[in-house]
């Protein structure tokens, strides 16, 4: 299990470096574009962590939950998204690496996940472990300041509204 969360995370990184690339190499069927949780401006989804990511790194898992609505043109686009998971140990405010399970999206079975800052970069894969999809999400609370002071906080950052954009790759490619 070990080793293939390893395998996941450090493909996790190699894909968020090579993500200007992968537009070349799609499938010629569509992806499906989804928002996820509303939109930068009208953030409807939530994210919470417990203990809080602080600005020093962690020496325990941290538990996170993400949660919000998908829309868009594509008939994928539809449903309640979630994840459940956990950072790794040595995540903080500056950089946290994750996994977890996401529900809520038929072909869609787990996650990895790059953050730096509040910026997430997430890989989505099948129940089989082929890749389904990426997202790319915020979880500023209110803005940049007040999230860094939460970092500082003694309770650490918690959580607030996210939103994100969601990339569901072709099913059958």
């Amino acid at each position: 299990m070990r080793g293939q969360l390893l395998t996941r995370l450090l493909l996790v990184g190699a894909i968020s470096l090579a993500g200007t690339f992968a537009a070349s190499a799609a499938p010629a069927r569509q992806a499906a574009v989804c928002t996820w949780g509303g939109t930068e401006l009208h953030p409807t989804g939530t994210f919470q962590v417990s203990p809080g990511v602080h600005t020093t790194p962690s020496g325990t898992p941290m538990y996170f939950s993400v949660q919000g609505k998908l829309a868009g043109a594509s008939p994928r686009c539809t449903g309640n998204m979630t994840l459940d998971g956990v950072i790794l140990p040595g995540s903080s405010c500056s950089l946290t690496i994750g996994y977890a399970d996401v529900g809520g999206v038929p072909g869609v079975a787990s996650d990895t996940n790059i953050g730096v800052t509040f910026y997430i970069r997430g890989t989505l894969f099948a129940r089989d472990g082929t890749i389904a999809g990426s997202y790319d999400d915020s979880v500023l609370s209110n803005g940049v300041t007040e999230s860094i002071d939460r970092c500082n906080s003694k309770a650490g950052f918690t959580g607030g509204p996210h939103w994100a954009t969601v990339t569901l790759y072709p099913t059958g490619a």
